[in-house]
């Protein structure tokens, strides 16, 4: 994963990224909160993390509705979004600069650590999980939100590749999941009774896996 690509994506000049950030606002990130928030049971007073948070509009609502949740990502840009999306809904959150593979927290510091559209940019995702369940509480929750295998943007992301013009991706690199793979992954990161899912009111975009510690 590239810092600099997500710095250059979060610093919001371009118009197709504030685009996708307007759509994911409105829609999908309503959809994950609805099947995060069912997984874990509900979000008052639990510790939650967002690793590699983004522009953090999931967490900012979560933050409302009574979680203490902790935002970290290691680009500036990203984390000054996430800040903002904080206060537009008057809500608290900690901001925190480190990076996923070596975060600066305790082992089992978190009810539930989670995050959306992460783990595909990694070539070792093991290593992220891994980092993410070492911080989850015991019986806490693992949620990892991801895009799917022959879905709408995987077909974008194919198409481009073929003609040479991958640079047009507005992301970093990444891979699509198979329900299978994204199991094996948690699986071999060290998580127990696995569940994935995929998740139909994203149109086919996205998978969900998730665990209890």
């Amino acid at each position: 994963m590239s810092k600099e690509v997500w710095n250059e994506y979060y610093s919001k000049r371009s118009a197709v990224s504030r685009f996708i950030e307007y759509v994911n606002e409105r829609y999908f990130s309503r959809v994950f909160e609805g099947n995060l928030v069912r997984i874990v049971g509900g979000v008052q007073g639990v510790r939650l993390l967002e690793a590699a948070c983004g522009s953090g509009v999931l967490s900012a609502r979560l933050a409302k509705r009574g979680a203490d949740v902790v935002l970290l990502d290691i680009s500036e840009n990203a984390l000054k979004i996430a800040s903002e999306n904080l206060d537009v809904l008057c809500a608290r959150g900690t901001i925190l600069k480190a990076d996923i593979l070596k975060m600066p927290m305790n082992e089992g510091s978190f009810d539930v650590v989670w995050n959306q559209g992460v783990i595909e940019h990694f070539d070792v995702p093991e290593d992220v999980v891994s980092e993410m369940l070492r911080v989850t509480k015991k019986n806490g929750y693992l949620v990892i939100f991801v895009p799917a295998f022959l879905s709408p943007l995987h077909f974008v992301y194919m198409f481009l590749t073929a003609v040479g013009r991958i640079d047009l991706w507005p992301f970093d690199r990444q891979i699509f999941y198979r329900t299978g793979y994204l199991r094996r992954v948690m699986e071999k990161a060290g998580c127990r009774d696995v569940v994935v899912k995929r998740i139909w009111r994203s149109f086919g975009f996205s998978l969900v896996g998730y665990a209890k510690k």
